[in-house]
């Protein structure tokens, strides 16, 4: 079943914005979008560079190899609370695992 971002909320941040990147040319630019469709059995990837949250008011710095709890609200699948890990700077997100 299709579902739909509709939030998200950490207590490390005074709010997060879903960000879209938009490419004109060689400029790239984000912008805030309100809600994310999610497709039904299809994995979709979070990262720099594309479709990202944006954390905004930042209560403390955050520092690699920590973790910090995030809560994903969703249409369909309700609140599902995920724990984020802190990566540094040039990290490009976790690496996937073949089974």
């Amino acid at each position: 079943m299709a579902d739909r971002l509709l939030g998200v909320a950490t207590p490390v941040a005074g709010h997060v914005m879903i960000h879209a990147v938009e490419k004109d040319g060689d400029i790239s630019r984000m912008k805030h979008i309100e809600t994310l469709e999610l497709p039904s059995g299809e994995r979709f990837t979070l990262a720099p560079g594309g479709m990202h949250l944006m954390l905004m008011g930042l209560q403390d710095k955050l520092s690699e190899g920590t973790t910090f709890p995030m809560t994903l609200n969703f249409e369909n699948a309700g609140e599902i609370k995920i724990e984020v890990s802190v990566l540094g700077i040039a990290a490009e997100g976790p690496r996937e695992v073949s089974e």
